[in-house]
């Protein structure tokens, strides 16, 4: 057999070369194959940091949250309560308050 260059080839050669590519390109798929792995492992890890440091936000948002409603609701109470007290000591300013509201409304709807 001759070659391109007119070398004499030896049958087997040519084989063997072929053979030797085939496992260097095996080797090769292997390789990225295994870095592939590596990279998805990182990835992964990467991913489930990401979701926990979430989810640990997510948690003391929530908790702040229900802290924020809970002061809310017990200052809202808390003047409630006051309301109440001061309308108890001294009810002719809403009482009065009450009767021109009343009369006004009635001239508004008097008119319509």
């Amino acid at each position: 057999m001759i070659n391109v260059l007119g070398n004499k080839k030896m049958k087997g050669d040519g084989m063997r070369t072929q053979i030797q590519i085939t496992e260097e390109v095996i080797e090769a798929l292997e390789l990225l194959q295994k870095a592939a792995r590596e990279e998805t492992e990182e990835i992964k890890k990467i991913i489930r940091q990401n979701v926990n440091e979430l989810a640990e936000l997510l948690a003391e948002k929530k908790h702040q949250a229900r802290e924020s409603i809970s002061k809310t609701k017990d200052e809202l109470n808390q003047r409630v309560v006051d309301l109440d007290e001061q309308i108890h000591d001294n009810p002719w300013p809403y009482i009065t308050a009450a009767a021109v509201g009343a009369f006004f409304i009635g001239m508004v709807m008097k008119n319509k």
